[in-house]
This record gives structure tokens, C-alpha cells and sequence, in this order.
């Protein structure tokens, strides 16, 4: 028969272990937060100038003299495209989030009872 202090040591053991795993977990999660909080500023400027230059804020429509017949003619210039589109790409699809969620809950320890 194990002793009680034997016992004791156990629990405490498999406390560490899923205290330690649920760590892991968490920071996982933080992580993709930070990452889907990124995404949404991103997105959230690039709102805020697509309003702001579709509200005539920019310079984009300032009358230049068109010198054949002598009226004022807005020109707009090309947008500048960007180089790059990591904004359009986000690091985590729903389908790869659910994969990763699936891959959490199967790497978790079975219930072994309650630790109080």
C-alpha cells in the first residue's frame, strides 16, 4: 500500500505537469492574439486613409492648368502600390487555427480526477 506522503508527491507531480502544459497553451494563444491584433490595426489604417482620401482630404484632387484649352482639369495620380501585401495574407486561417485548436485538445492530459 502506498504511503500517503508517496500519494501526495504524485498529485503534485501531475499538478506540475498540467500547470506546465496549460503554460504552453497560453502562451501559444497570447501569441496569436498579438498576431490577430496586429492584423486589426493593420487593417483599422488602412480603413482610416481609404476614408480619408475618398472624403477629398489628400491632395490627390488639386486642380492643375491644363495648358490646350485652358480649364482647370483635377488630376489624380496612380495610387503607389505597395511592395509588399503580408497585410492581405494573415499568418492564421480559420482552418489552420481550427487544426491547431484540434492539435491542443488531443495533446491533452486525460482527466484523471479532480486536484484539490
Amino acid at each position: 500500500m502506498p504511503s500517503v506522503l508517496g500519494l501526495m508527491e504524485q498529485r503534485e507531480a501531475r499538478a506540475r505537469q498540467d500547470l506546465e502544459f496549460w503554460t504552453e497553451v497560453l502562451e501559444q494563444a497570447q501569441a496569436e492574439v498579438d498576431a490577430a491584433q496586429q492584423r486589426v490595426e493593420r487593417a483599422q489604417v488602412g480603413r482610416e486613409e481609404l476614408v480619408s482620401v475618398l472624403a477629398g482630404e489628400s491632395p490627390v484632387d488639386t486642380p492643375v492648368p491644363v495648358p490646350s484649352g485652358g480649364e482647370m482639369v483635377a488630376a489624380r495620380p496612380p495610387m503607389p502600390r505597395s511592395s509588399s501585401t503580408s497585410w492581405r495574407t494573415p499568418s492564421c486561417t480559420r482552418s489552420s487555427a481550427s487544426l491547431q485548436l484540434t492539435g491542443v485538445v488531443q495533446r491533452l492530459p486525460p482527466q484523471t480526477g479532480q486536484l484539490k
